[in-house]
């Protein structure tokens, strides 16, 4: 034979791996957000941009990025990775490839000294460039601008991961964290997170902090979170779960609708209450009563609402039906007097937080002056209608949290971080924050609450951008709330 040929794989070839995926804009960004992760990333960056057949998708990492063997033999190549999903991985190259690049019109990547370029099965490549940290990948796709954007936001918000996400140079904030309350079974981990998502019915399954899919369930108090110890429970698309864990799961929603306690196998939760100094932070002037000329009068009967639109009105009507007078009912918030503390461990209040002993700390009594003082003026910035009260929150997972009870808003802060004894498996508490120093995380955790306060319960786009709009108005008042 005097000569050879290879076959070539046009892209139109992979595009049926998109059939594969339930959600094939949602994979993509997951597929590639997790190779930047399972790499060491701790800065993701994403742009998105519209063209004539769909968009152009440009992932940008600061991870350790491929090398060689890794690139050519095993990314680039069918079937092949170099993943070590027992060492904190959360999966393989595998078909994803087919996904990301390979079914698209054509890609690009640039990692460490390389650089390909392809369209199919089909590339070009480039070695010894100038080293760059990280890597690169672009792909343009036939997938619709904000689909994919929806799925960045998406993913930021269920994602619990230590990576900063930034999507056309804007930055994303959003995390989902566990709740106390869990279960363990084979590897499989259940927690419920209520932290201002009740009605949602929302069940997210996640390996390693990385959201893999979501469902629908019948629970409306919060979002229940399933994480996995790896993707060997998960269907090859990881669009789903094998049948032996989706029965596990099953019956664990079952009883976490019919029965909390059996689902969980948890500790009930305490409250504490405890007074003290009341403090009241009125957003606006508050007006009792206001006479208004009949012009203005007019106006409220035609638009009861609002009045020259601006505060909520009350109308009081005379004996013949007509407006005698308008009352004005300015936004108020205020801080009650009591103190909470939601101790949801079981393990004793130390009297080091507790506000009505003799031994309540200087870091407890400084932390809470300091999320006091930024609930505060959170609700008046953000215009946070209601009365409030803020308080600790002793929890193995949460953060910080907010509730709403007898249409009072709660906002509680968690100040320690519990610390487990391997030989003696006994657990203790230990102070989470430097007050003076961290004053920047505690705001950012009060900024999370805040928003879901001001009526964002759900973590999807809308509070997404919520979020955003409420970093920037307080990145303008930062001198204020620090």
């Amino acid at each position: 034979m005097d000569s050879q040929g290879t076959i070539t794989i046009s892209p139109e070839f992979f595009s049926k791996a998109m059939k594969d995926y339930t959600q094939p804009s949602w994979a993509w960004v997951r597929e590639a957000f997790q190779n930047s992760i399972d790499a060491g990333s701790t800065i993701i960056n994403v742009w998105v941009k519209k063209t004539d057949a769909g968009c152009e998708i440009i992932v940008n990492d600061n991870g350790r990025g491929m090398n060689e063997d890794i690139l050519f033999n095993k990314f680039l190549c069918l079937g092949g990775s170099a993943k070590d999903m027992n060492n904190g991985s959360v999966g393989g190259f595998g078909k994803a490839k087919e996904l990301l690049l390979l079914g698209q019109i054509d890609y690009s990547i640039t990692t460490q000294n390389l650089s390909v370029k392809g369209s199919g099965g089909s590339y070009q490549f480039e070695k010894n460039l100038k080293m760059v940290q990280g890597c690169t990948i672009s792909a343009r796709t036939k997938f619709d601008s904000s689909e994919i954007e929806n799925a960045v936001r998406k993913f930021v918000l269920l994602q619990d991961r230590n990576v900063s996400f930034y999507m056309n140079n804007i930055p994303l904030h959003g995390r989902l964290r566990k709740n106390t309350h869990k279960k363990s079974s084979d590897g499989v981990e259940f927690y419920v997170n209520h932290s201002g998502l009740a009605n949602k019915n929302l069940m997210v399954v996640r390996v390693a902090g990385i959201p893999m899919f979501t469902t629908v369930v019948n629970y409306k108090k919060g979002v229940v979170i399933i994480e996995l110890p790896n993707s060997t429970k998960l269907t090859s698309n990881r669009d789903g779960l094998t049948w032996a864990t989706r029965n596990e799961i099953d019956s664990f929603i079952n009883n976490l609708t019919v029965n909390k306690s059996a689902a969980f196998g948890s500790k009930p939760i305490e409250y504490f209450r405890y007074q003290g100094a009341k403090v009241t932070y009125d957003t606006t002037k508050a007006i009792e009563e206001l006479q208004v000329n009949s012009a203005v009068q007019e106006e409220a009967v035609s638009n009861p609402g609002v009045v020259r639109g601006t505060l909520p009105v009350e109308r009081t009507l005379n004996s013949h039906g007509a407006v005698s007078k308008i009352t004005y009912n300015p936004p108020v918030n205020r801080l009650n007097h009591e103190f909470l503390i939601k101790n949801s461990t079981g393990l004793t209040l130390p009297d080091y937080y507790r506000p009505d002993s003799e031994k309540f700390g200087k870091y407890a009594q400084d932390l809470a002056a300091t999320w006091k003082k930024q609930i505060s003026i959170l609700a008046n910035l953000l215009k946070l209608e209601g009365y409030m009260q803020v308080g600790f929150i002793i929890d193995e997972d949460a953060v910080a949290e907010y509730e709403r009870t007898n249409g009072v808003h709660i906002f509680l802060i968690n100040p320690a971080t519990i610390v487990k004894q391997e030989k003696s498996n006994s657990r203790s508490l230990k102070n989470r924050y430097n007050v003076h120093k961290d004053k920047l995380d505690i705001l950012s955790s009060a900024v999370h609450e805040m928003v879901h306060g001001i009526g964002f319960s759900d973590h999807d786009e809308d509070y997404a951008n919520q979020l955003t709009s409420a970093f920037t108005i307080v990145m303008k008042n930062i001198s204020k709330i620090k």
